[in-house]
């Protein structure tokens, strides 16, 4: 196998082969230019002193963790760059994936050590929970779903450790809601699937999906997805729905699927099978429809927490943020790739309409 990362003071990926150790590949990704060494750089007249940010994202490669790659990153910077902190003059960003398994995230806890970053930015919870204990006191700040639930912290409100962010979910029963919002629009769904791991599948999310498919009179089913997740993983998954009947899809919010949003929008029209999505960005690549959060926007409050980090604030005095509002938007070119009228009483109560 073979990994490519970008230094931040190269143009082009250096590619590591596999006999290289997982230390090693992670540990290399913060290497920083003259640049990035200097103590302070001005801006706007202010002086900011430089700061060590470190990133990681669940099933995303290192060298997609910029501005460049997708929308959330590019909020997530020009915040950054708002509060004075800009990459390649005052800020030092140390990239990381999360690896595959506990080996890997045993290397990922010390790469993290190394760092010394005076702040990490994790999105996805797993990997919250694999990395805490390498780094007891360094802040993390996390894009995650329910933080209580997952022993992060005692309460929203008052953090009590070195955890804070944003929440991305409003409680488990949001999926049924998105499963009546697809049946609503696909009047003849019968089989739905979720695409979802498999812990997805075996949490309370997958149960409360099961007794809501039960009381629409669906027969929900699960292929869990497995192993190391790619674009590649997803048609195999979708050939298998297909052969198992499904007629319509609800998508998870793990990090693998949001990774690979355009793929598998892309794949749901293709196998035509109406889908809904857990974020407005994979409408954006072509997914039919999404009741959901603006994903970028939990981008941007959690480079604001960041910032007040680096200006000297803790955790424990940032309350973990939650989005409240949820908005329905609705894809008429995608419903007219895959042969589907959407009913006037979806369209009347989405938010927004792609056409």
């Amino acid at each position: 196998m073979v990994e490519a990362f970008l230094w931040p003071n190269q143009m082009e990926p250096v590619m590591l082969n596999s006999r290289h150790s997982r230390r090693t590949v992670l540990a290399g990704i913060c290497r920083t230019s003259t640049l990035l060494a200097l103590p302070n750089v001005a801006r706007g007249g202010a002086t900011k002193p430089t700061k060590r940010l470190a990133m990681v994202r669940q099933s995303e490669k290192a060298v997609n963790l910029r501005a460049s790659a997708a929308l959330r990153f590019r909020v997530f910077f020009d915040v950054l760059a708002e509060q004075g902190y800009i990459e390649d003059h005052n800020l030092v960003v140390c990239r990381f994936s999360d690896g595959q398994g506990s080996e890997s995230y045993e290397t990922l806890g010390q790469a993290l050590v190394e760092a010394a970053p005076d702040a990490i930015f994790v999105a996805g919870g797993d990997v919250v929970a694999a990395l805490r204990p390498f780094v007891p006191a360094t802040p993390i700040v996390s894009i995650t779903n329910d933080p209580v639930a997952r022993g992060f912290v005692s309460g929203l409100a008052h953090p009590d450790g070195n955890i804070t962010g944003v929440s991305v979910d409003a409680g488990l029963e949001i999926w049924g809601k998105r499963l009546s919002i697809l049946k609503e629009a696909a009047k003849d769904l019968s089989r739905p699937y979720f695409l979802t791991v498999k812990r997805g599948w075996e949490s309370r999310e997958g149960a409360i999906l099961r007794g809501a498919a039960g009381q629409l009179n669906l027969s929900l089913s699960c292929i869990p997805i497995s192993g190391d997740i790619h674009e590649d993983t997803y048609p195999n998954i979708f050939n298998a729905m297909k052969a198992g009947g499904a007629d319509g899809l609800i998508v998870s919010d793990t990090p693998p699927n949001t990774t690979n949003s355009r793929t598998i929008a892309t794949l749901a029209n293709q196998f035509g099978l109406p889908a809904i999505y857990p974020y407005r960005e994979y409408t954006v690549d072509g997914g039919l429809l999404a009741y959901s959060i603006e994903l970028s926007k939990a981008y941007r409050l959690a480079a604001r927490q960041i910032a007040d980090i680096f200006a000297g604030a803790k955790p424990a005095d940032l309350p973990f943020l939650q989005q409240t509002r949820f908005q329905l938007i609705a894809n008429l070119k995608a419903a007219q790739a895959i042969g589907l009228t959407l009913p006037p009483s979806v369209l009347l109560l989405a938010d927004e309409v792609v056409e």
